[in-house]
């Protein structure tokens, strides 16, 4: 669905030895039963919608929040714009 570049700093990119990571944003309906990953798979995160903004910037969270559906369904909150306010207070 999308991706971003993360650019590290300098003292990640020496103790890592990586430039930055490409991180990848896809849009998953399950829709009975548990996805299970294989252990080798360590560094990801099932989340809502809605739920995304405790992992984005803000930019980056109003941006996919819209690319994945919008505002129709925000819980509790009538726009994501909302959501974001309410989480920085």
């Amino acid at each position: 669905m999308g991706h971003q570049l993360e650019v590290f700093d300098d003292a990640t990119q020496q103790s890592t030895g990586a430039y930055g990571a490409k991180v990848f944003y896809y849009r998953g309906v399950i829709l009975e039963g548990k996805m299970e990953l294989d252990a080798a798979y360590s560094d990801y995160v099932w989340v809502h919608r809605d739920e995304a903004v405790e992992y984005l910037s803000t930019d980056d969270f109003l941006y996919l929040h819209q690319v994945f559906g919008g505002d129709s369904d925000v819980v509790g909150y009538q726009s994501a714009q909302q959501l974001v306010d309410a989480r920085q207070s």
